[in-house]
């Protein structure tokens, strides 16, 4: 029987706020690296085969009492 609980991939993503095109606009071309290295994470993942994604953030919303936790089938934001 195989075990359907495991966990097939991890990843840290740092970045430089200037990666994102709304901060860093012409900038980004200074963090290139850092652009391909988060594609070459997103396609990992991706292969993976990853049924479910867990994704923890300094940036996301949150509550000094509890722990936060969206369920959704997609998730996005922006600026």
């Amino acid at each position: 029987m195989a075990n359907t609980s495991s966990l097939v991939f991890a990843g840290i993503a740092p970045h430089p706020p200037i990666m994102v095109p709304e901060v860093g606009r012409e900038s980004t071309a200074e963090v290139r690296s850092s652009i391909d290295a988060m594609a070459e994470l997103a396609e990992r993942l991706t292969a993976s085969g990853a049924e479910t994604v867990v994704i923890t953030s300094p940036h996301a919303p949150l509550d000094p009492e509890a722990f936060v936790s969206y369920a959704a089938a997609h998730a996005n934001r922006d600026f």
